[in-house]
């Protein structure tokens, strides 16, 4: 089985939000902002073949959260987003599960019913 990457999210002293794997100087990608660092790390995250961990930093460099992205994945571990076969992906309710055809309540096809 091959090890899961990491990829570290940092501020840099003059170039902005900086990724970089894990014990290695090379820089992957430089943004100017932490939220555009963190939305390119996910990127990379998803396109990488293996599991990844991207580590996002605060300023000072104390580790402020971490994401995995496992492989065939939409999002990171511990969001509602399911990928859902022979679709799109959606956020669908806890307990809820899309029925064949696309004729369950959360979907277009039908109005959603208010009690």
């Amino acid at each position: 089985m091959t090890k899961a990457k990491f990829f570290h999210i940092t501020k840099s002293e003059n170039k902005g939000w900086t990724i970089k794997p894990q014990n290695s100087n090379k820089v992957v990608a430089v943004t100017s902002t932490k939220v555009q660092a963190v939305q390119r790390a996910a990127q990379i995250a998803r396109a990488t073949p293996t599991g990844v961990t991207v580590v996002i930093h605060k300023i000072n460099g104390e580790i402020q959260s971490q994401r995995t992205y496992r492989v065939g994945s939409f999002t990171h571990r511990g969001s509602e987003h399911k990928k859902l076969s022979g679709g799109p992906r959606a956020i669908l309710p806890r307990g809820k599960e899309r029925k064949p055809g696309g004729t369950d309540d959360t979907g277009p096809e039908s109005p959603k019913k208010i009690k």
